[in-house]
């Protein structure tokens, strides 16, 4: 005969109803799932410490503000191929972790395997039912990552986006199941096609999802993620208000220390940031080229809320000539970790001195200087490239040689920002009275 178990977790115990209809309690380490022989043994335990820890409340009351407690769902709006994948994770990767140990032992012990396949189990998780089945666990963490990897590829695929909010959120449970270059591959493509937005999101509840910016790849996946979002755009207004506006958002995490806890990750190999993010020129040179290039082309070519200047000044207080970094003297350049992270410092360093005229911040030569050797160096790498011949369309060496012209015209181009459009109309003849100077005032 079928077992069921209907559960609500407490602040320090469970109430569950038994197989014949009694009311059992006991500690959550204690009891959850419940058979014939344990629902016996829970009988004999003492229960007045644990109804003093529990509310008083039936069971049929449940609050729905702890969803956090829920097994993550996906939505099934996808591919056959995905559905499938996605369910495998949820049923046999997540739920388990969110069993107590009496379920869990329940699940991959062999000596219970025959008894839950011959009297089914089901428990209920935040009202939603599962039915427990026998799993081998070394076969389970086995197919683990190769599993979520294949899940991520086809969600980027298919562009379900919205996927990815609840398997971070399963991972962070499960945790160690996702590697560096997984995490930093999906951060890029969803910069990439638009959806840094999800990725943020994900950012904000770095408590249920594991994904901080404390983690180095992170952190690097998502400042070149300001960067892309420009990019993509084509340095339009739009997109750079977009960046600007995620940059505001990516700052307030990096100064937010709940956010920057190295405890959050749930990778064990994870490399984590040391010191503050925004105290690296290399770091704080995307937000200074993001605000002075939307200044010079959409904001009249002025800074008039003086943010660029401000900006200027902070990298200027971070930048030490005598830490250059030695790759610089590589005859060749990694792409993505080196000549895309040195481009918003030579853009954003010599766009803004020539926005900035007169007014640039005294002291800055040496900045200076180092931006335009950064640009030298970017040049003979650019030439390389092109030496090569043709490059696919969107790769890599393709971005690095046309975002090297689009900032190269910027820094370079004569015209300070570009051009207001005005209306087709012929001037107005000035009467004689407008046109006669107006007399000083004695």
């Amino acid at each position: 005969m079928a077992q069921r178990l209907y559960a609500q977790a407490e602040q320090g115990g469970i109430y569950a109803t038994g197989i014949r209809g009694e009311h059992i309690m006991a500690s959550t380490e204690t009891i959850g799932f419940v058979c014939r022989s344990c629902a016996r043994r829970a009988r004999a335990l003492p229960s007045t410490s644990a109804r003093s820890s529990i509310a008083s409340r039936p069971f049929s009351s449940t609050s729905r503000s702890r969803r956090s407690h829920a097994v993550p769902a996906f939505h099934q709006e996808c591919s056959p191929e995905l559905n499938t994948i996605l369910s495998t994770i949820r049923n046999n990767h997540f739920l388990p972790a969110y069993l107590n140990d009496t379920q869990e032992r329940m699940v991959f012990r062999k000596k219970y395997r025959s008894e839950l396949e011959n009297s089914p189990v089901s428990i209920s998780i935040e009202d939603e039912d599962f039915n427990l089945k026998p799993l081998d666990r070394d076969a389970v963490e086995g197919e683990r990552k190769a599993l979520l990897k294949q899940a991520l590829e086809l969600i980027t695929l298919e562009k379900e986006w919205t996927q990815v909010f609840p398997l971070l959120e399963g991972v962070a449970k499960v945790g160690n199941s996702l590697d560096q270059a997984t995490v930093e591959k999906l951060i890029r493509k969803a910069s990439l096609e638009g959806h840094f937005g999800v990725i943020l999101q994900a950012l904000k509840a770095a408590e249920r999802t594991g994904l901080t910016m404390k983690d180095k790849f992170v952190l690097r996946g998502s400042i070149r993620a300001l960067r892309t979002t420009a990019e993509r755009g084509n340095w339009q207004q739009g997109a750079l208000n977009k960046a600007i506006r995620y940059a505001d958002e990516v700052a307030a995490l990096l100064s937010d220390r709940s956010h920057m806890d190295a405890a959050k990750i749930p990778r064990r190999e994870a490399v984590t940031v040391m010191g503050k993010p925004l105290s690296r020129p290399f770091n704080m040179a995307v937000w200074l080229e993001l605000h002075a290039v939307r200044s010079y082309l959409y904001g009249g070519g002025k800074d008039e809320a003086g943010k660029t200047r401000a900006l200027y000044e902070r990298l200027m207080s971070c930048f030490d000539p005598e830490k250059k970094p030695k790759w610089l003297n590589n005859e060749k350049l990694d792409i993505p970790t080196q000549f895309l992270h040195i481009m918003p410092l030579w853009q954003g360093v010599l766009l803004s001195t020539k926005l900035l005229g007169t007014d640039t911040p005294q002291g800055s030569e040496q900045l200076q200087a180092f931006a335009t050797e950064c640009g030298e160096i970017l040049s003979r790498n650019v030439a390389r490239l092109r030496d090569q011949g043709e490059h696919k369309p969107g790769s890599l060496a393709d971005t690095a040689i046309k975002q090297y012209g689009i900032a190269r015209h910027h820094i370079y181009s004569k015209d300070r920002f570009l051009p207001v459009k005005m209306e087709n109309k012929k001037p107005k003849r000035a009467s004689a009275e407008q046109a006669a100077p107006v007399a000083e005032e004695q």
